[in-house]
């Protein structure tokens, strides 16, 4: 347990006593501090932010729903998978949105024979 004594801008003091996070929190609410960054436990896996649906990003993720990902696939082949389905995007804007997707971990990319290919294993 943690004591702290904490003198207001007004004079007033008040006595805290608990666990440091819960000081921590009161120290916060009193002085008006902005929250503290929440930091992840090691070893926990960073939450997936949902890819906007009407993105390009959120049109890969649904191919990635119906399966396309389950073999690994380059970029003109997911590219292809997109005209398909009536979205034309240019390679440029794609390698962008496959990169980021990899980052935020909705899928996976490997190196074959000198070329990237995504997959959702």
């Amino acid at each position: 347990m943690v004591k702290s004594e904490i003198t207001l801008p007004g004079g007033a003091k008040v006595s805290v006593e608990g666990t440091p996070q819960e000081v921590e929190e009161v120290v916060r609410r009193l002085s008006g501090a902005p929250a503290s960054h929440h930091v992840r436990p090691k070893g926990s896996a960073p939450r997936r932010r949902s890819a906007q649906p009407g993105t390009v990003s959120g049109y890969v993720v649904e191919l990635k729903e119906d399966g396309v990902f389950k073999q690994a696939r380059g970029l003109s082949e997911v590219r292809a998978a997109l005209t398909q389905e009536g979205h034309v995007v240019p390679l440029t804007t794609l390698s962008g949105v496959m990169l980021n997707l990899v980052k935020q971990r909705h899928l996976r990319r490997v190196k074959e024979k000198g070329v990237w290919k995504y997959t959702n294993r």
